[in-house]
């Protein structure tokens, strides 16, 4: 079997532009992979058995804990179909994922498992295809497919699927997340932000430019930083759930440089330039909210 690491992803910086015809926004982001990572294998499944799973079009997968769908709603199932679909391949799959990427966070998860299946496969049946050209393969699964593959940190358009790479956050800065007890629809809180798209024109957006500057110089996180590092999906989010907002206080209380929520939430994080503070706000926040990790920055796929 194929092993992959599906890396997590955080938003330093998140604006919506507007709605789209189809449904989806137009965003401007700025993406880091991080650290924390789901484990996943993909195998032929006349070499490797067919786990416990129950097959779906000549696809085994099991999860562990069994905490998400095996079947058609799970984003590494469509991957698999789509590159089996693609290449005509007709042998049975097997895949296993180990879940640790909490559910419903912001940190796309899902997507990451899709990527880490895509990257899999095409060393399991060796297709000579570049990461690009993967990429564009993952689009069709899911917008953060393509972000997930390439991995490192970039500059997110469009629906999230036109990549500009830029430099990672330093390899010194330590990020604290922070994911609390309960999850947030991705959808429900776009559909409420553009319900509300002209009002909120008038809140603080994030300055991306000023912040891939700061990236791009290899700048450790400064306080400076929090100026940039806007999410606009807050002003719906932290406000049905104040929780967020007390989670982004105690990160500051602690010493983090600059705190911002992932995606649509609720998962919070903390940059922090100094290792020793960010360990010690480890330790205190994990005693109240038990999915706390602490991770650094990841560098792309070579």
């Amino acid at each position: 079997m194929i092993h992959q690491k599906a890396y997590a992803k955080i938003n330093l910086a998140l604006d919506v532009l507007k709605r789209l015809p189809n449904g989806y926004h137009e965003i401007r982001t700025v993406l880091q992979q991080i650290g924390l990572y789901d484990d996943v294998w993909v195998g032929k499944s006349s070499e490797c058995g067919k786990g416990d799973g129950a097959a779906e079009e000549g696809i085994y997968l099991t999860v562990e804990p069994p905490v998400l769908p095996t079947g058609k709603q799970n984003l590494a199932w469509r991957a698999a179909k789509l590159f089996k679909d693609t290449y005509g391949i007709q042998e049975d799959i097997t895949i296993h994922i180990e879940k640790r990427i909490p559910m419903g966070a912001g940190l796309a998860g899902g997507s990451a498992d899709a990527a880490a299946v895509l990257l899999a496969m095409r060393a399991l049946f060796d297709k000579g295809l570049s990461l690009q050209e993967l990429s564009q393969m993952g689009a069709w699964v899911g917008a953060d497919v393509p972000f997930c593959i390439m991995g490192g940190a970039a500059q997110a358009e469009g629906i999230g699927e036109k990549l500009t790479p830029v430099k990672s956050l330093s390899s010194k800065c330590v990020i604290v997340l922070c994911k609390p007890d309960f999850s947030i629809s991705t959808k429900e809180t776009y559909e409420a932000y553009s319900s509300r798209l002209e009002e909120l024109k008038k809140e603080k957006h994030p300055n991306i430019d000023a912040l891939r500057e700061r990236l791009e110089e290899g700048q450790l996180p400064s306080a400076d930083w929090q100026a940039y590092m806007v999410n606009v999906l807050e002003y719906i989010s932290a406000t049905i759930h104040p929780q967020i907002r007390q989670v982004k206080e105690a990160l500051s209380g602690f010493g983090a440089d600059a705190v911002l929520m992932s995606g649509s939430g609720p998962a919070v994080y903390g940059l922090f330039s100094d290792g020793e503070k960010a360990v010690q706000a480890y330790e205190k926040m994990e005693k109240i909210y038990p999915k706390t990790y602490v991770v650094r920055p990841q560098e792309g796929q070579e």
